[in-house]
C-alpha cells in the first residue's frame, strides 16, 4: 500500500510542477470536489470521523489553495463573488457536516461544480 501511495504523491506532484496556473485551479477544484463527495459518502455511512476528515480537507483546499489565488486588482467583481461563494461554502459544509444534512452538502457540491465548468469553460481564453 506504501507503494501506491508514493506513487500517486509523486504523480500529483509532477502534474503540479508542468501545470499552467489555469490548471492548478482545475486541479484544486478537483480536490475540493473530491473531498466533498466523500465526506458525503462518509456521512451516508455513518463514519463521522472519515467524514470531519473529508470536511477538514476540503476547508484547507478553500483557504489555503482558492480563497489566496484570488486576486482582486486583477478579477475585480468576478473574484469578490468568488470569494463570498467560497465563504458560503465554508460555512454551510460545517453546518452540512454539524447536522448530517446531506442536501446542504449536495448544494455546496454543486456550486464548486458550477464554478469548476465556468472555470474550465475560459480555458482556452487564459494565457497566464
Amino acid at each position: 500500500m506504501f507503494g501506491v501511495r508514493a506513487y500517486a504523491k509523486v504523480s500529483i506532484e509532477s502534474q503540479v510542477n508542468a501545470a499552467s496556473p489555469h490548471q492548478l485551479i482545475v486541479m484544486l477544484y478537483d480536490g475540493l470536489l473530491e473531498s466533498m463527495r466523500f465526506a458525503l459518502a462518509h456521512m451516508r455511512g455513518n463514519n463521522p470521523l472519515k467524514k470531519g476528515e473529508e470536511i477538514s480537507r476540503a476547508l484547507r483546499i478553500l483557504q489555503e489553495g482558492l480563497i489566496p489565488a484570488l486576486d482582486f486588482e486583477k478579477g475585480g467583481d468576478i473574484s469578490t463573488q468568488l470569494m463570498g461563494i467560497y465563504e458560503y461554502v465554508s460555512q454551510h459544509m460545517v453546518i452540512a457536516s454539524a447536522r448530517n444534512d446531506e442536501e446542504k452538502l449536495q448544494v455546496c457540491i454543486g456550486m464548486v461544480e458550477n464554478i469548476r465548468e465556468a472555470w474550465m469553460a475560459i480555458g482556452g481564453q487564459v494565457t497566464s
